[in-house]
């Protein structure tokens, strides 16, 4: 008699750390203030939390220093996004995106010519 045994091993290429792949917000991790971020589709600092390089995670953001906002960050008009990132309003999402002859470069994260 042969007994057969099967082990399956399941693997979760996204840990849900920052700059982690992500689908939707449950694949980050929300105790470190995380969210999926719909632009780039990687785990980012949520509103209100910015990415403190001292200490290597997402940090409340101070109200007294009102930031532009980053990639995928909600919008209205082009002031309200960083222009320094090359990020403008994107009319049709209401979302800081890349400026016009500019596209995300899929490694380093940023807005490249």
């Amino acid at each position: 008699m042969y007994t057969f045994t099967t082990t399956t091993t399941t693997t979760n290429s996204c840990e849900g750390a920052i700059g982690d792949p992500c689908q939707e917000h449950e694949d980050c991790r929300a105790n470190e203030h995380l969210f999926c971020n719909p632009s780039l589709l990687k785990c980012d600092c949520a509103d209100g939390y910015i990415f403190d390089t001292d200490i290597l995670m997402c940090a409340p953001h101070g109200l007294e220093e009102k930031m532009p906002g980053g990639m995928g960050i909600d919008c209205k008009k082009d002031e309200e996004c960083n222009v320094d990132e090359n990020l403008k309003c994107d009319d049709k999402i209401q979302k800081c995106n890349c400026m016009d002859e500019f596209f995300l470069h899929p490694e380093m994260l940023v807005c490249v010519r």
